[in-house]
């Protein structure tokens, strides 16, 4: 990712961070259908994506809107954190709101079903 880091640190642009509409629909409904085909889960990353600041501010609406439209196309959803440190921080209650924006809540994300 170094490549497409600005001088102050933030990925502005390439290679599709300043705009999903570089990638095909037809790369989202591939992806939806070898998704639910094969009953998998699609990790949405609270930390690297969702609330990412060093993306463009059109990244977060956009990305919500690519959710949006994997949900319509029958895909479930679990979070990750991208937590590799001690000192992690996040807003959980930001990312609720904007999860919630698109009308994806705690309900209905996939868990790890407990041992047995």
């Amino acid at each position: 990712m170094g490549h497409w880091k600005s001088a102050d640190g933030r990925y502005l642009g390439d290679p599709w961070l300043d705009d999903f509409g570089k990638i095909p629909a037809s790369m989202h409904d591939e992806f939806a259908a070898a998704v639910t085909e094969h009953g998998k889960v699609v990790e949405i990353n609270l930390s690297a994506c969702l609330l990412n600041r060093t993306y463009p501010a059109d990244f977060p609406p956009q990305y919500l809107d690519y959710l949006a439209g994997l949900r319509a196309r029958g895909v479930r959803f679990s979070l990750g954190s991208d937590c590799h440190s001690p000192h992690y921080t996040i807003d959980f209650a930001a990312a609720a709101a904007m999860l919630d924006s698109i009308g994806l809540r705690d309900e209905d994300l996939w868990r790890l079903p407990p041992r047995s």
